[in-house]
């Protein structure tokens, strides 16, 4: 299994079924499924939450691919989860929320939200 989006393999198998699915050029397939490989590091995560967010932004610009998350509602998916996008292709600055994480007793532990500003 691919991961595109890290800790959701139920919704990466799902997300790239629906991209197989509904594309046929392998580039664009690429493109909307970006390898996320799984994090060992802290820095492997923070690489993977910027792979993560532009996929998000590229998923922002696909009107049948926006359909389909704002339908997803299976076993392992988010629900309840809406991004707003603005005009130009960006997620709305009020739905970022920045946390601060360290690790404790081996696992990744949020210690603070960082103030925005």
């Amino acid at each position: 299994m691919q991961p595109v989006r890290s800790g959701l393999i139920p919704f990466n198998a799902a997300l790239v079924g629906f991209v197989e699915a509904h594309r046929d050029d392998d580039a664009e397939k690429n493109r909307l499924c970006p390898t996320n490989p799984f994090a060992n590091t802290p820095l492997d995560w923070a690489r993977g939450t910027l792979i993560q967010m532009g996929a998000d932004r590229t998923w922002s610009k696909e009107p049948d691919l926006q359909a389909w998350l704002g339908s997803y509602n299976k076993a392992g998916g988010a629900t309840g989860v809406v991004y707003k996008w603005e005009a130009n292709g960006e997620l709305d600055p009020a739905q970022v929320i920045v946390w601060a994480y360290e690790a404790k007793a081996g696992a990744w532990a949020p210690k603070q939200e960082i103030p925005k500003g």
